[in-house]
């Protein structure tokens, strides 16, 4: 039991839990609740319907981003960390399925990871693997592939079955597994885990029934528990920001620098936190989880006829894809409501299904107000008055006539916002002609948008394809997006809303039996994900293995189980020693520009602040050589991010609010070099031109009849690691440092930090004990924060802690960096050239009059030799598949089967959010939008392989590696290739049927609106590309 007299309202649960109680098993990885490194489990004693509908008071259990959750909002409930369920000496079953089937790499997500299935456990301890997968929608990693998650816990499911049926590896005795044996395991047993805590049971009353009041030294949190009490807050607090969830309250005031003196928590109001059917449909509170609705909906579906419950199937499906499940679970309908998000998954739906909310005011009592076209009245606004409260909204049953459906498209299926939603109704006749219909879309515009012409056009018209053809006039007409638009991709933004429909306008006519082609049905396939059914064959071992020889077996890394139980410390997880500082970074805001002059003058006022870190507190060079021009920007800025100075404060908060009262003024300076072609139009690259040449090129092109030319490109890719930029520093005697740095390069530190302080290496010492993820970013950009967090100290004479937000971690470190790659190919007997096939069991060889590819082919049928022995009658489709089945041979001795195929499986997820999902945005002026989950998206649970098979293929020994071990770090990133021209065949089908050639570009990475757009329909066809030249874009290629 913790008591906290004086709990700061500006506090999450996340930063009380490490600082406070220092639980640091629950981390820090995005501060937005996107990467669900910081899960946690929150129970209350709550009321709760059941099946029955009868009305009983229960322990709930739900999991949280502690990130985001308020210490305020936690008064009297239970919360349970990764370090409350199991430890080394009293391991979980959870935590070590985790661990044993290899599920934990970096092991800085593994907590969070571990708490989601926790918690799905402590509400069904028997799960399906379907409610297995869709659990972890908002639990990232950049580690595993997944796949090794997902086999630990499928054991914890009614149908857990092998993917290798009789031939799985726990019926074999030879120990060639990567698995340990489920006999050995530790069994989930439900009546042995702790119990909700009694008192939270007996003084229910008192800590939920009873107002509350915090008041902290910027920010006041008050908890009424009467409806009352909350509309006398409105009127006196007309500006107090209402708070369920702080799902978007908490991203404004981190994130945007939001400042509200009063949160007002509306989580206790009985008339805001009921659900009840009428006779209009199901009045739903406002302060109602997006989950209890979720389950609400549920159990009406389940008991009304069909015809009634078609908005709330639609609902259903809509809030399957909203966020994640710790964002559902405190999310609230009239937040998502009155947040009035032009993107909002929701408020399509509500303003297409004719919803009604109640809304009241201390003065005026209570009114009904129609979800119209006129409730979103401006960007982020609504119909509402200041003084006024959201009690609830009532979603409307359907009649027999009516038809509906929701739509939403995103760049990644789960835990994405929308590009473009909609929300469309229809009610026929008998006749099925068009009585109403509503067509409200988000991402459109500042506002949910009707279509207002296109519906009153369509009115008296028959459900057949002469409505079709006048919709496909009208809904572009009404939907209209200036190039430039904010999100852009309008021409994209655009086709989406005409698909929208004409998906909508076949599903009715398959309701309603009528006259509807087989390949037009294909467009109402469900693209719901299959069950995971991948295999792993190791191969044989060396032969000169021994019994008690660990090379060569599948041993779970030794930190895995410290991993899982929280208990492995990473560079923010140790223990503060005394007197130890924060420091935040001062960064630049413009691309190119003169410093006029740096102020931190109204930083240094703030108490706790000890000082400001600039160029000229630094001893020795200011300079890191290749990595930067200087530590610190003294004269001029040349992109976003440089690291001007820094913030040394008493802690974390105070440092970053401090950094942004550093008033830097900018002269800009041009040009600007934002992309590949600037730096190209203005000589801006480095002079040094490395070329491979054989023969006289411009001798072979001139005397060539035919020429191939053209250009590809690849977008860069933030490495996101999910324990961002962190170093402490520590200053001992005579000028010595001891550093502990999450690095790949620890001597580049110590070099580098030595340099910049005007010391010798030797009295440098640079520890890394751990990582959480790298993947090449922590190789050189460790430096960026590490030596000005050694300057600091080294001023100061004081410990100094610098650790990165996800924000200033993609802003100052940069990405893997973008390519524009332009050939020209030519051949004297080009003209001659043709595609030959020869095609059996084994082999596929393409002609051309190239000796390299030649030699290439050769290669890759040697490379597939092992595999075809395996099964010599298979067809070239089944020996390699590219669609479900992904296939990887690597040839090599194994050091460890297990990491080598985890190695394999990451590096491939990795590659594939590398060429079809990661886009990193940049603005025309260098702005970086991409700044963490909410808006960089990397693959999650939902995006791996349904079935991806991987083979160590034995006796290929590498005589120059450790036991005839090969590298396996880097090379299968390369074969996510084969998704991406999976893609490509499949535009290229695409536009076959439609008559379009099959000649065009596909650049990386190819995102859905790339995809979707190079298919070239008729729909498409609608929407030309605009001229880029003609406008300014949103965002620029790289």
């Amino acid at each position: 039991q913790v008591e906290e007299p004086t709990p700061d309202p500006e506090m999450t649960l996340l930063t009380y839990l490490r600082t406070r109680l220092l639980l640091t098993g629950s981390k820090l990885g995005c501060g937005e609740g996107g990467c669900g490194a910081c899960t946690v489990m929150v129970s209350r004693y709550s009321p709760h319907t059941d099946q029955s509908m009868a009305l009983t008071l229960r322990a709930t259990h739900y999991s949280v981003n502690a990130c985001l959750a308020p210490i305020c909002s936690v008064h009297g409930l239970a919360v349970t960390t990764v370090e409350g369920i199991g430890s080394l000496s009293n391991i979980h079953p959870v935590q070590e399925r985790i661990a044993k089937f290899h599920g934990s790499q970096c092991g800085f997500c593994t907590p969070g990871i571990v708490m989601s299935m926790y918690t799905l456990l402590r509400n069904n301890p028997s799960p399906t693997t379907k409610e297995l997968q869709e659990n972890f929608d908002g639990n990232l990693c950049r580690c595993t592939g997944y796949r090794s998650i997902l086999d630990g816990f499928r054991t914890f499911t009614k149908e857990f079955t092998c993917g290798m049926g009789s031939q799985c590896c726990q019926n074999k005795s030879n120990g060639d597994i990567l698995g340990p044996q489920l006999s050995t395991l530790r069994p989930f047993d439900p009546t042995q885990e702790p119990i909700f805590p009694p008192e939270l049971k007996v003084k229910h009353q008192k800590y939920h029934e009873v107002s509350l009041r915090f008041a902290g030294p910027r920010v006041t949190w008050v908890r009424p528990t009467s409806l009352d009490e909350l509309l006398e807050l409105k009127k006196s607090h007309p500006k107090a920001r209402f708070v369920v969830g702080n799902t978007e309250v908490g991203i404004e005031t981190k994130f945007k620098n939001q400042m509200y003196s009063v949160l007002v928590s509306s989580s206790h109001i009985a008339e805001l936190t009921t659900v009840e059917d009428t006779d209009l449909g199901l009045r739903v509170g406002g302060s109602v989880t997006l989950s209890q609705l979720d389950w609400e909906l549920k159990q009406r579906i389940k008991s009304l006829p069909e015809f009634k419950t078609r908005i709330f199937c639609e609902f259903v499906e809509m809030l399957k894809w909203f966020a994640s499940n710790q964002i559902r679970n405190v999310a609230s309908v009239s937040g998502n409501i009155m947040t009035a998000s032009p993107i909002s998954d929701l408020n399509p739906l509500f303003v297409a299904a004719g919803a009604t909310v109640e809304a009241m005011s201390k003065d005026r009592g209570m009114r009904t107000v129609a979800m119209d076209k006129d409730f979103f009245c401006g960007y982020r606004r609504t119909a509402l008055a200041p003084d006024e409260v959201l009690v609830s909204v009532t979603i409307p049953c359907t009649k027999t006539n009516e038809f509906f459906q929701g739509f939403k498209q995103c760049n990644r299926k789960e835990d994405d916002i929308s590009m473009v939603n909609a929300g469309m109704m229809v009610r026929l006749s008998d006749s099925h002609v068009v009585n109403d219909i509503v067509l409200a879309y988000g991402g459109m515009g500042p506002t949910v948008v009707l279509a207002q012409q296109a519906m009153e056009g369509v009115i008296g018209l028959k459900w057949d394809e002469s409505l079709m053809s006048k919709m496909c006039d009208l809904l572009p007409a009404d939907l209209t997006l200036t190039p430039g638009s904010p999100g852009g991709a309008e021409e994209y933004r655009r086709a989406l809303a005409l698909s929208f429909f004409f998906k909508f306008f076949l599903r009715i006519k398959q309701t309603c039996d009528l006259e509807t082609t087989q390949s037009d049905l294909s467009a109402l396939e469900p693209m719901d994900s299959s069950e995971l059914k991948s295999i792993q064959v190791i191969g044989a071992r060396d032969s000169r293995s021994k019994v008690k020889d660990c090379v060569g077996q599948a041993v779970p890394h030794k930190a895995a189980l410290q991993q899982s139980t929280g208990q492995a410390i990473y560079v923010d997880d140790m223990t503060p020693i005394r007197g130890e500082l924060h420091m935040a970074l001062v960064t630049s805001t413009r691309s190119y520009a003169k410093i006029l002059s740096i102020d931190p003058s109204a930083a240094l006022h703030l108490p706790g602040v000890l000082d400001f870190v600039s160029a000229r507190d630094v001893p020795g060079i200011n300079s890191i050589g290749y990595k930067m021009d200087s530590v610190f920007a003294v004269d001029e800025v040349t992109c976003q991010g440089q690291i001007i100075g820094a913030v040394v404060a008493d802690t974390i908060d105070l440092a970053h609010r401090a950094a942004r009262l550093v008033n830097v003024q900018y002269e800009d300076k041009t040009p600007l070099v934002i992309t590949i072609e600037d730096a190209i139009q203005h000589s801006s690259f480095y002079p040094d031109v490395r070329t491979i040449s054989v023969g006289d090129l411009e001798q072979g092109f001139s005397g060539s009849a035919h020429t191939l030319s053209g250009e590809c490109r690849m977008n860069a890719q933030n490495h996101f690691y999910l324990e961002t930029m962190a170093t402490r520093a520590l200053p001992g005697e005579a000028g010595e440092m001891e550093v502990f740095c999450s690095t790949q390069h620890a001597a580049a530190v110590q070099e580098d930090i030595a340099k910049v302080l005007g010391i010798s290496s030797h009295k440098i010492a640079v520890r890394t004990k751990r990582m959480g993820g790298g993947f090449g970013g922590k190789e050189t950009q460790s430096s960026l924060s590490a030596v000005p967090t050694a300057v600091a100290a080294h001023k100061l004479h004081k410990p100094v802690r610098c650790v990165l937000d996800r924000d200033e971690d993609m802003v100052t470190t940069g990405n893997r960096h973008p390519f524009l790659a332009k050939y020209k190919v030519t051949d004297k007997s080009l003209s001659d050239l043709t595609e030959k096939s020869f095609i059996d069991n084994k082999k596929r060889f393409v002609y051309l009059p190239f000796s390299k590819t030649i030699r290439a082919c050769e290669t890759l049928i040697k490379r597939l030799e092992p595999v075809v022995k395996t099964n010599p009658k298979a067809s070239w489709e089944e020996t390699v598949r590219i669609k479900l089945l992904i296939l990887q041979n690597v040839f090599d001795y194994c050091l460890n089967p297990a990491i080598d195929v985890g190695q394999i499986e990451g590096a491939f997820t990795q590659g594939y959010g590398l060429l079809l999902l990661e886009d990193v945005k940049v603005t025309p002026d260098g702005t970086h939008l991409t700044r963490g989950p909410g808006n960089y998206k990397i693959p999650a649970f939902g995006n791996i392989a349904s079935q991806m098979n991987v083979y160590l293929v034995p006796d290929s020994p590498n005589p120059r590696g450790p036991f005839f071990s090969r590298g396996v770090g880097e090379p299968p990133l390369l074969l996510a290739l084969s998704a991406f021209y999976a893609a490509r065949d499949a535009i290229k089908t695409a536009r076959e049927e439609t008559g379009a050639s099959r000649i065009f570009q596909l650049d990386s990475p190819a995102l859905p609106q790339h995809i979707r757009m190079a298919c070239e329909d008729h729909i498409s066809k609608r929407f030309p590309e605009i001229d880029p030249a003609s406008y300014r874009p949103w965002t620029v290629k790289l």
